[in-house]
């Protein structure tokens, strides 16, 4: 290997300012001729890897080593939920997968939009794979919190490192910065470099290296006080199923698409738009994948470019959902028409600006509201404050807020945070596929109060009627409580009996609920799933299992395993990259619990699974909506819906007026039966 020997003239100290980084002047200077790196950091994300990505595509051939130790911790989500539990062992296991599937979310990045390879991405996954990056976590005994103020628990905080020569020299630093582009580049740093050729520098060098490769390999230190894990074999067997199976190189940048006149219109598009801009406010009944964001996204240009509305707030849940919102909106951006009239204003040129995950825009997006969308997550403390900011308020008359799954607006604490947030909003809209809280006549009532009545309704019977999503087969798999789940249910009424008996509260709604559970975890679920898989093997592969819990999930998956290798069990805090995954065919399986029932779009998937599903009609309507979409490569597509349906009634449950309640698995089946004979009769395209 030729070596520059540049980082013989390093300087003693490096900091981040005009003309000169830390990220180019250190650590890449030392790069192009070390054979190793071996860092121990603070903070660490997905985007602090990306970030780091850039500095390595050019060593993969020199097989330079480059190795990490750091804190799992940053502003994700998903870990600091984890961290507000208080169970110190199986805490920090959570701790350390949670910071895995930050590491394979930034490595299958790439898998997202194969004609745009993000290629820091490839680089990573390649080098994980191959062993030349290795990624070790390092998490203080005593770590319990980390609160979102920001007052860390004691954390692992080094930042240190040094680089190994091929002919023995070696540099060490200690400074400020984390392992990021920010660290590197952006933020105000400061380090000191310490070289082993330079006399006086050994005493300050030597030190710092001892406990950097204490920490590294483990070895028991001065306090004792951390834990160092490695990257799990499997999180590395799916990096490396990933990675691709040669050195990445860069593709040319592909030429831009010009931008088409405008997105095409179905006919029901047109008539909720029509419905909306004459209403002004009230929610669009659109079944999952009719296109209830384009419709969206479709008023928010007219309204814009007619000078009727300056700004907009977007507003659902979930990341994977928010996340979805985005994307669309910079797509719709870029492909909008510019055939203007002389009044008109161009929403392609409109800002977006977002909060939630890991972006924090609020504040920013207030003083530049005019001409800005806001995509922010649906947090009643955080939408309370958005709401009554002066700014907003005194900018209401030409405000839209469009508020997504808008059942999810009628929640107990938005109900107490929000009401009457919405007043004088000249523009309302709210999107579902059904806007009613069955069973909450106080939640459905607020949402009708701060957005309005349902305007316009198009179901799933009317879509697949036209065309828009797809027919579907229906396997209703009945069965019956095992001595065990009679046992339980005999339980339950029992202790009703007695709670009436003794003058005690016992109300109809947690009857339904105790006996919603021991329906959902059935004990012969497994056992009629194994029959029915081993004479329908096809409907394993591109499909959705919807479990109750993590412990069902795993009951199914022991089930699958006979059949596939290629299964997920996807609760919360796995990374989205599975669904990718799932819908591009590398993976045959997710089995999951309720936190896909929304935002998820797998046109390719062919089959759902209800293993467990509430009564609520709501969430079986959006599962089913998972896998009805049209798929543009199987122009064909008939989608399999397989669902349980218990068939053991011999204790009816009565209402308050000793009426029969008919079981909701009755019932489900019932309406999807009906769904199942629908079939296409048209499709009308409008430009």
């Amino acid at each position: 290997m030729t070596t520059s020997n540049n980082y013989r003239n390093l300087k003693t100290t490096y900091s981040n300012g005009i003309g000169v980084n830390i990220g180019d002047n250190l650590i890449k200077t030392c790069l192009a001729d070390c054979s190793l790196y071996r860092r121990g950091t603070a903070f660490f994300s997905s985007t602090s890897l990306k970030s780091y990505a850039d500095l390595m595509s050019d060593l993969i051939e020199k097989e330079v080593k480059l190795e990490i130790l750091c804190s799992p911790v940053i502003q994700d989500k998903n870990l600091i939920k984890i961290l507000e539990k208080n169970s110190t062992e199986d805490q920090r296991e959570l701790i350390r997968k949670e910071a895995e599937n930050i590491v394979l979310d930034a490595v299958g990045g790439f898998q997202e939009n194969p004609n745009n390879v993000d290629f820091r991405s490839k680089v990573l996954s390649y080098m994980i794979a191959k062993g030349q990056l290795e990624v070790k976590f390092a998490i203080p005994k005593n770590y319990e919190t980390l609160p979102i103020d920001g007052n860390y628990d004691p954390i692992y905080h080094v930042k240190n490192g040094y680089f190994d020569f091929p002919n023995g020299d070696r540099v060490v630093f200690a400074g400020s910065f984390n392992e990021s582009r920010l660290g590197h580049v952006g933020n105000k740093e400061f380090t000191t470099v310490y070289k082993s050729w330079i006399d006086g520098h050994k005493e300050f060098l030597e030190p710092i290296e001892e406990i950097i490769d204490k920490e590294w390999n483990k070895e028991k230190l001065v306090l004792d006080d951390l834990e160092i894990y490695p990257l799990g074999e499997e999180i590395l067997k799916i990096i490396r199923e990933l990675a691709p199976p040669s050195i990445p190189t860069p593709k040319p940048d592909l030429p831009v698409s010009p931008a088409v006149d405008e997105f095409p219109l179905w006919d029901h598009q047109i008539k909720a738009i029509d419905a909306f801009l004459k209403a002004k406010h009230g929610v669009l009944e659109m079944a999952t994948g009719t296109g209830k964001t384009t419709t969206a996204l479709e008023i928010v240009k007219r309204l814009y470019e007619d000078n009727k509305i300056d700004s907009i707030i977007i507003s659902t849940y979930g990341n994977t959902l928010l996340s979805q919102w985005a994307k669309e909106v910079e797509d719709w951006k870029k492909n909008q028409s510019k055939n203007l009239g002389e009044n008109n204003r161009d929403s392609s040129k409109l800002n977006i600006y977002k909060d939630f995950d890991t972006f924090r825009e609020m504040n920013t997006f207030i003083p530049a509201m005019n001409g800005s969308i806001l995509i922010v997550s649906r947090d009643a403390v955080k939408l309370n404050n958005l709401l009554n900011r002066r700014r907003i308020k005194a900018s209401k008359s030409k405000l839209l807020i469009i508020h997504d799954e808008i059942h999810g607006l009628g929640s107990n604490t938005i109900v107490e945070n929000l009401e009457g947030s919405h007043y004088g909003i000249q523009y309302k809209l709210g999107l579902s596929a059904t806007p009613e809280r069955e069973y909450d006549e106080i939640g459905t009532q607020f949402i009708e109060n701060e957005i309005g009545k349902s305007i316009f309704h198009f179901g799933i019977e009317d879509a697949i009627k036209e065309g828009i999503l797809c027919e579907f087969n229906y396997f209703p798999l009945e069965f019956t409580y095992t001595k065990i789940d009679k046992d339980k249910v005999k339980n339950i009424f029992a202790r009703r009996n007695a709670a009436l008996k003794e003058g005690k509260k016992f109300p109809l709604e947690m009857l339904y609920r105790e006996l919603s559970n021991i329906r959902k975890k059935a004990e012969r679920k497994p056992i009629i799933l194994d029959q029915f898989l081993s004479k329908n093997k096809a409907l394993i592969k591109s499909s959705i299992f919807f479990v109750q819990d993590k412990e069902q999930g795993k009951d199914i998956v022991k089930i699958l395993s006979k059949y596939t290798k290629k299964i997920h069990l996807f609760v919360e805090g796995s990374p989205d990259v599975f669904i990718k995954l799932l819908d591009k065919n590398q993976i045959d399986v997710v089995v999951a619990c309720e936190r896909l029932n929304e935002g998820v779009d797998i046109r390719s998937l062919n089959n759902i699974f209800l293993v467990a599903t509430p009564a609520a009609r709501l969430v079986t309507i959006q599962r089913m909506g998972r896998c009805l979409r049209i798929d543009p490569n199987n122009k064909n597509k008939k989608s399999n819906i397989i669902d349980f349906i218990l068939n053991d009634n011999k204790d009816p449950v009565l209402d308050e007026n000793g009426e029969i309640i008919v079981p909701a698995d009755d019932v489900r089946k019932q309406w999807i039966s009906e769904y199942s004979k629908v079939k296409k009769t048209k499709r009308k395209l409008n430009a």
